[in-house]
């Protein structure tokens, strides 16, 4: 395998951690974010069906 090869597999996997990784920052973000939300407010995630 080329040095190339080698430099380019290396940065898609640093890449594709990276992106997992921010990915579950702003899953963390969300989740704390709604755990601090007050009752009566209202949520961006809509539980059960809209209709009753």
């Amino acid at each position: 395998m080329s040095s190339r090869r080698i430099a380019l597999l290396i940065g898609t996997a640093v890449g594709l951690i990276a992106i997992v990784a921010w990915v579950a920052e702003i899953d963390i973000v969300f989740q704390e974010s709604a755990e601090e939300q007050k009752p009566d407010q209202k949520s961006l995630v809509l539980e059960g069906d809209s209709s009753e």
